[in-house]
C-alpha cells in the first residue's frame, strides 16, 4: 500500500474521534501503529492549526444566540418544517403554512434548542440537526413572506419544469437532481427494509453513473481531455448550487477537483492522498460534518477499501462488483445495523442485483428523458415495476432483529476487520474472531447479568422497561413512543409480560407494534377499558392479582371496581425485586389513591413512586406520598406539554423532600441492580466488581 499523506489523516480523524466520533477511533490505532516512520511533523502541525481555526469559528457561530426576529431565505421544505438559511446559519422552522424554497422570510418569536439523546441507543436528533448546521428551532412563530431570493430562481425554474414529467418519474427525477425525497412513505418503509433507501435520495452511485456515461459520450465525441474536465467540474459545481449544497455534491466535487489538478500537474497523489485532502477541506469547510453519518459511512467505505492489501484479480465485472459490493456492505455492518436494527436475509443476494438495476435501467434511462421528454411514459412503467419488485420483496418479512453495537463492540468490530482485511489470505483465524463478535452482539441480551429497570422519555406518554438478568423476564408498562425500536436495539425479542394500565392513546400507542413485532406472551389490561388490540394472550386484572416468578414479583392493588372513568380504571400494582420496589399508578385520581391507602395501608411502601397522570393536580395527594414513603419519584412528561404538566401544586407538595427525576429534564431514566452472587461469574467480572460497589454505596445505579 502506497501514500504520501494518510499518516496524517488519520492523526487527525484520532483528534476529531476524541471529541466527536467514535468510529474512527480503530481506524486510527491501527495506522498511526503501521505508519509511525512516515509522519513529517511541519506540514501535519499546518494542518491541524486549519482545522483548529475551522472548528473555533464555527463554535463561535454556533454560541451566538439568535435574535427574535430572524430574517432568511427557505432553502429546504420537509412536511410540516422548514429550512431558513440567515447570512451563516440555517433555523429549524415549525408551522402549518405552506412556503416553497426560495422565500424571503421574516421570523419573529421564541427559540428553542433541539435535544439530544433520549432513549438506549436512540436516534441523536440534535446531533443529526447540528450535521445540518442548524442550532435552533422556531416552534410556530410569527411568518411574513417578503418576496423570492434571486439565487433560487434556478431551483425554482427547474423543480416547476420537473413537474412536466409523471408522477413516478418527477418524483425521482426531484430526489436525483434536487435532493428533494418526495416517495410515498410505503415504498420508504419498503426500501429501508431491504437497506436500499439511500437509492431513493442524491447518491454517489446515480452521480457517479451519470458521469460514467457522460464521459462514454465525451469518449465517442474525441472531446480533448481538457475539455471534459472542464464540462465535468461545471457540471458539478452547477448541481452542488442547484441541491443547496448537499455533502454528497461538495465532497464529490472536491475529489474531481483535487483529482483533475494532480493528473494536470503530475503530483502523482494515490488514491489515498486524493481522500485525505477531501476529508480535510470538508472538514474545514463544513466542520460539523463530524456528527453526520453519511459522512461517517463515506469515510469508513472508501478507506477501507484503500486498507485491502489484496487485488481483486476478478476479470468478470458483475462477480468484481459483487465482491466490491461485499466488502462495502461488512465495511459499514454496524452502522447499517444502528440505523435500521434488523438484517434482511436475502441482503447478499438481492441488493447487487437491485443496484444492478438501478445504475444499469434507471440512470440510463433518467438521461435519455432529461434530452427526450416525451419517453417518459417508458420510464414510468420502468419505475411502477421497480417500486412492485421492492414491496414484493419487502413483504416477504425475512428481516432479522439484531440489536445495537455499542462502542466496545465497534471498536472490536473495525480492530478485527482491519486486521482481517490486511492479511494476504482470505481466509485467516481472524475470521473466526470475527464470526464470534457477532454472535456475542446478536445475543447481548442474553448476557447482560443486571436487573434493569428504564423509564422512557417518551415525550407526553408512559413507556417502562423491567428486566431480570440474562433476559430471563421482560415486563413492559404501557407502550407509547418509539419502545418497539428501543427494544430492538437492546436485542429484546420477546415480552413476558406487557402491562397496559388503561386504554388512553399515551398509554398503549404502541401496544399493536410490540404485539405484531415481538413475542408478546401475556397483555395484562383492566376489565373496564375497551382497548382494540390485535389477537394476543389478552388478559384482565383486578386488585390482589399477583405475578410471582422466581426473581420478582407483581402485586396488583387496583382497580377493585368499575369507576366509570378510563384514568381511575388504571392498573395500580407494585413491583418487586432484590431490594428494590417500584409503585406504578396509572393515571388514578386522589380518589382512587385515597381507596388505596385505606385498603392497603403500609403494603404501598416503596423506594420507587412512579407519579400518577404525569404530575396532574388530579392525583398525588399527601395521603399517599406519606404512605408510600419513597425515596425516589419519577415523573413521565413531556417537554412543554400542552396540559402544563407537572402541575405547581404538585411540585410544592413534593417540595424537596424526595428525589424528583423527570423524563422532560432527564430523559431516560435507568436503574441497574446486581445481586452478590454474579461475582462468580468471571466473563462479567469487571462489570460486577463496578456494580458491587454501586450496590454498596447506593443501593442501584442511575443511567
Amino acid at each position: 500500500m502506497s501514500g504520501k499523506s494518510y499518516p496524517y489523516y488519520f492523526i487527525i480523524a484520532a483528534l476529531i474521534a476524541a471529541f466527536y466520533n467514535h468510529y474512527f477511533i480503530i481506524l486510527v490505532i491501527f495506522l498511526i501503529y503501521k505508519f509511525k516512520r512516515k509522519f513529517h511533523y511541519k506540514p501535519l502541525l499546518i494542518i491541524i492549526t486549519i482545522l483548529i481555526i475551522s472548528f473555533l469559528s464555527n463554535y463561535f457561530i454556533k454560541s451566538i444566540k439568535p435574535k427574535e426576529e430572524v430574517k432568511g431565505t427557505v432553502i429546504e421544505v420537509n412536511d410540516y418544517n422548514l429550512v431558513v438559511k440567515s447570512d451563516v446559519r440555517k433555523y429549524l422552522i415549525k408551522t402549518k403554512d405552506s412556503y416553497e424554497v426560495g422565500e424571503i422570510l421574516i421570523i419573529k418569536g421564541k427559540f428553542i434548542k433541539p435535544r439530544g439523546k433520549r432513549v438506549p441507543h436512540g436516534f441523536n436528533y440534535k446531533n443529526y440537526l447540528v450535521s445540518e448546521d442548524i442550532y435552533y428551532i422556531f416552534d410556530k412563530p410569527e411568518i411574513k413572506s417578503k418576496g423570492i431570493n434571486f439565487l433560487y430562481y434556478p431551483y425554482i425554474f427547474l423543480n416547476k419544469y420537473l413537474d412536466i414529467y409523471p408522477k413516478h418519474t418527477k418524483t425521482y427525477l426531484k430526489s436525483f437532481i434536487l435532493g428533494i425525497n418526495e416517495h410515498n412513505l410505503d415504498f420508504k418503509y419498503a426500501s429501508r427494509n431491504l437497506q436500499i433507501s439511500y437509492l431513493l435520495s442524491l447518491s454517489g452511485i446515480f452521480i457517479y453513473g451519470l458521469l460514467g456515461i457522460i464521459k462514454k459520450i465525451f469518449f465517442y465525441l474525441d472531446l480533448e481531455t481538457n475539455k471534459q474536465d472542464i464540462i465535468i467540474i461545471l457540471i458539478l459545481l452547477l448541481w452542488t448550487i442547484i441541491s443547496g449544497f448537499k455533502y454528497v455534491m461538495l465532497r464529490i466535487l472536491i475529489i474531481t477537483l483535487i483529482s483533475t489538478i494532480s493528473r494536470r500537474l503530475d503530483l502523482k497523489l494515490t488514491r489515498l492522498d486524493i481522500l485525505f485532502y477531501a476529508f480535510i477541506l470538508l472538514l474545514i469547510v463544513k466542520p460539523n460534518l463530524v456528527y453526520s453519518i453519511g459522512f461517517t459511512i463515506s469515510f469508513i467505505v472508501l478507506t477501507l477499501i484503500s486498507l485491502i492489501n489484496f487485488d481483486l484479480k476478478i476479470s468478470n465485472k458483475i462477480l468484481k462488483g459483487y465482491v466490491l459490493y461485499l466488502l462495502i456492505y461488512v465495511s459499514i455492518f454496524p452502522l447499517i445495523i444502528n440505523m435500521y436494527n434488523n438484517i434482511y436475509l436475502l441482503v447478499f443476494l438481492i441488493s447487487p442485483v437491485i443496484i444492478l438495476i438501478y445504475k444499469k435501467g434507471i440512470i440510463y434511462l433518467f438521461i435519455g428523458i432529461l434530452l427526450m421528454p416525451f419517453f417518459s411514459l417508458l420510464i414510468e412503467y420502468y419505475l411502477i415495476y421497480f417500486e412492485s419488485l421492492i414491496r414484493l420483496l419487502s413483504n416477504l418479512k425475512l428481516n432479522i432483529i439484531m440489536p445495537s453495537f455499542n462502542k466496545l463492540s465497534l471498536f472490536l468490530y473495525y480492530l478485527i476487520l482491519i486486521f482481517y482485511l490486511t492479511n494476504k489470505s482470505w481466509l485467516n483465524k481472524n475470521i473466526i474472531t470475527y464470526f464470534m463478535l457477532l454472535f456475542l452482539v446478536f445475543n447481548k441480551a442474553y448476557l447482560n447479568p443486571t436487573y434493569r429497570l428504564i423509564f422512557l422519555d417518551v415525550d407526553q406518554g408512559d413507556t417502562t422497561i423491567f428486566i431480570t438478568p440474562f433476559n430471563e423476564d421482560v415486563v413492559v408498562v404501557d407502550a407509547y413512543g418509539d419502545v418497539v425500536k428501543v427494544l430492538h436495539k437492546m436485542g429484546v425479542r420477546k415480552i413476558d409480560y406487557l402491562i397496559l394500565t388503561h386504554s388512553d392513546n399515551d398509554h398503549i400507542r404502541e401496544a399493536n407494534n410490540l404485539i405484531r413485532d415481538l413475542d408478546v406472551k401475556n397483555v395484562l389490561v383492566n376489565p373496564y377499558d375497551e382497548y382494540n388490540l390485535v389477537s394476543c394472550n389478552e388478559i384482565s386484572i383486578t386488585s390482589n392479582n399477583i405475578i410471582l416468578e422466581s426473581n420478582f414479583s407483581i402485586k396488583f392493588y387496583s382497580p377493585n371496581k368499575n369507576y366509570y372513568n378510563s384514568n381511575d380504571n388504571s392498573l395500580a400494582f407494585k413491583l418487586e425485586y432484590l431490594n428494590n420496589s417500584a409503585l406504578f399508578l396509572g393515571d388514578v385520581s386522589k380518589e382512587v389513591e385515597i381507596n388505596l391507602v385505606k385498603e392497603y395501608g403500609s403494603k404501598l411502601e416503596s423506594k420507587i413512586l412512579k407519579l400518577a397522570h404525569h404530575g396532574s393536580n388530579t392525583s398525588t395527594s399527601t395521603n399517599l406520598l406519606d404512605t408510600v414513603k419513597p425515596k425516589d419519584i419519577i415523573i413521565s412528561v413531556g417537554l412543554n406539554n400542552i396540559y402544563g404538566f407537572p402541575h405547581n401544586e404538585v411540585m410544592e407538595a413534593l417540595d424537596r423532600k424526595y428525589k424528583v427525576y423527570r423524563t422532560d429534564k432527564d430523559h431516560t431514566i435507568t436503574y441497574i441492580s446486581l445481586d452478590k452472587w454474579t461475582k462468580t461469574l468471571k466473563h462479567y467480572q469487571n462489570y460486577i466488581i463496578y456494580y458491587i460497589i454501586l450496590e454498596k454505596k447506593k443501593g442501584r445505579f442511575y443511567g
